[in-house]
């Protein structure tokens, strides 16, 4: 991932958080799971990651680019600057599809997945993408043990696929 000191890339960032900010709160809830799982070094979440005095955009590129997986986390008002062309989430997603980085759809709550005519071209793949739906109350917790055997499950074939190449 981008080093935080600003000196440079030092260690790859296997997992990237992309949510809005409206649903800060349930993203910093699977950030905590995910970073007991996995520790601090292998997630990105940005609120933790960006330094101060850096250019945004471009240290968000670069830890993207080094991802092994984007976790596009798609709560109620997810799709509401989607079709914007500077829309930060959508350059995330953008991005990861560019660099053929896996893209793991998390609907929270009741949230419905989009279906392709209601995204832009450059991101409507992630539709075709098996979605997981983490809820918002007491069924938080079985939804997220549900949740990590996937990303695991993911990682594996992936390190798997570069060890045989």
């Amino acid at each position: 991932m981008p080093d935080s000191s600003g000196t440079g890339v030092h260690t790859i960032t296997m997992i990237f958080l992309s949510y809005r900010r409206t649903d800060g709160p349930q993203a910093c809830r699977v950030c905590d799971w995910l970073v007991g799982r996995f520790g601090a070094d292998a997630v990105f979440m940005d609120v933790t990651a960006i330094p101060f005095a850096v250019s945004f955009s471009d240290f968000i590129r670069e830890a993207i680019e080094e991802s092994s997986i984007l976790i596009a986390l798609i709560g109620a008002d997810w799709h509401a600057r989607i079709s914007e062309a500077d829309d930060p989430v959508r350059m995330e997603i953008e991005t990861a599809l560019a660099n053929e980085v896996p893209v793991l759809p998390v609907l929270i709550g009741n949230t419905p997945m989009p279906g392709p005519e209601q995204l832009p071209q450059s991101i409507a793949a992630i539709t075709l993408q098996n979605a997981i739906t983490v809820g918002v109350l007491h069924d938080f917790n079985s939804h997220m043990q549900l949740l990590l055997p996937k990303i695991e499950s993911i990682l594996g074939a992936m390190a798997a696929e570069s060890s045989t190449t």
